[in-house]
Order: C-alpha cells, then structure tokens, then sequence
C-alpha cells in the first residue's frame, strides 16, 4: 500500500484551497474506505451534500486557477 500526504492549505495563498479540494476528490474513494474502515467519529465524515459543494466549489474556482497560471506565465516571461 502507498502512502499518501495531503496537501496543505497555507491561509497567504488562495490556489492552495483550490489544490486541497483536488487532492480531496481525487481520493474520495480512499478517504471513505479509510473512514468506513478505522470507524472515524461521526462530524470527521462529509455526506453526500457536502461532497457535491466540494465539487461545486472545485469546479467554480477552477477558471481562477487557470487565470492565476496565466499571469504568472507572463509574468516569468
């Protein structure tokens, strides 16, 4: 089994919440087996409402993303 560290959000840099939810949806099925698994107390788990604005959030931050990406790419250059 592979280890996995997740990403951190540093409250200076906003992209770090939007790399935190990536990381987060990406192991969805990973975080709950392991929740499911270890029998984590009740309030540590997201239901499904909150899964869905997880991926609603995600999705609306994404052009930000793309947008931050660009300026510094011309700002590098």
């Amino acid at each position: 089994m592979t280890s996995l560290c997740f990403i951190q959000n540093v409250a200076t840099r906003w992209n770090s919440r939007y790399l935190v939810m990536e990381c987060i949806l990406k192991h969805r099925v990973a975080i709950i087996e392991y929740i499911t698994y270890n029998d984590i107390e009740e309030g540590i788990a997201l239901y499904s409402a909150q899964w869905t604005l997880l991926e609603q959030l995600f999705r609306i931050s994404n052009p930000f993303i793309i947008a931050t990406k660009d300026v510094r790419a011309e700002y590098h250059c």
